[in-house]
């Protein structure tokens, strides 16, 4: 069918389903990257409140510091350093110490080089972006001074925030087309399920046009379709009836034209034979009396 429900049906929640996909990988390339930097400001925070604990428990020193500070870069994917009022390195996280402390002092004499973006000032702490331009690469930086008088700096890479956006998306983008294909196939199987006995009602009703009652929908379902389905039933038997009547009526009225018409043609063949019989007699009286 040209204007088939069954189409219909499909191409509605293959449209919406298609939209939301569309609309969440919109959201997603707007709004992820930063929700992502804000997550990564709320990691550099937390990790500031662990070490900054330790450094006036006086903890900063110990093997178990450094077992913690490991899962604190691990698990916030960071680089750590810490150095004393000397310029002196109490604590790192990595190998590019040179870097790392290059840059602290450089936050710290306000040399730094390229681009800068502050995102939150607070107390004795900046959290900016950055682009160093020794490793060409942009940051995300945490600085200051903890409450011992200890210098550090934390950051991440930005990069790792934009590759994790792009393969989001990535992954939305096929796990999004297998679902619209495989909703596809469902809604469609669906829809035909449905439709089907709006079809089989449709040839019932097509068939009462011909005068045929013999169809019945046979469906055991309890859905409005099946309601329909038993009403169409009851209306199917009651126009058989009806229309059964009415023939014996018609036949009836049949035979009273025919007994009426019967009776007509006596009474026409009587005044015909009365006619006939008074005009002989009629015509010798006349002859008579002209006589």
């Amino acid at each position: 069918m040209r204007h088939s429900i069954k189409k219909q049906f499909a191409f509605i929640f293959i449209g919406l389903m298609t939209g939301t996909i569309l609309a969440c990988l919109l959201v997603n390339n707007i709004f992820l990257e930063t929700f992502y930097l804000k997550n990564k400001q709320d990691a550099l925070a937390s990790a500031y409140d662990k070490i900054n604990k330790a450094s006036i428990d006086g903890d900063i020193r110990s093997d178990d510091f450094d077992i913690e500070l490991r899962k604190i870069c691990g698990k916030y994917n960071i680089s750590v350093i810490i150095m004393d009022a000397d310029s002196q390195t109490l604590k790192t996280s990595g190998n590019d110490v040179e870097i790392l402390g290059r840059q602290l002092l450089d936050n710290l004499f306000n040399k730094t080089e390229g681009p800068k973006e502050i995102l939150e000032e607070k107390n004795n702490s900046v959290i900016q972006i950055v682009f160093d331009q020794r490793v060409k690469s942009e940051y995300i930086e945490m600085w200051g001074t903890l409450d011992n008088g200890n210098i550090y700096l934390m950051r991440s890479a930005l990069e790792s925030i934009k590759d994790s956006v792009m393969i989001a998306n990535r992954f939305l983008a096929y796990v999004g087309s297998c679902a619209v294909l495989l909703s596809a196939i469902v809604i469609y199987l669906v829809a035909k399920k449905v439709t089907e006995p709006i079809l089989e009602l449709a040839s019932i009703s097509e068939k009462m046009t011909h005068l045929d009652f013999e169809a019945k929908y046979t469906g055991t379902s309890k859905t409005e379709i099946a309601v329909l389905g038993t009403n169409i039933n009851e209306l199917s038997e009651t126009l058989e009836e009806t229309i059964s009547e009415l023939k014996t009526a018609n036949n009836e009225l049949q035979k009273d034209i025919e007994k009426k018409n019967k009776i007509d043609e006596m009474r026409k063949e009587f005044l015909s034979n009365v006619s006939h019989e008074l005009k002989t007699p009629i015509a010798l009286i006349q002859g008579y009396a002209e006589g």
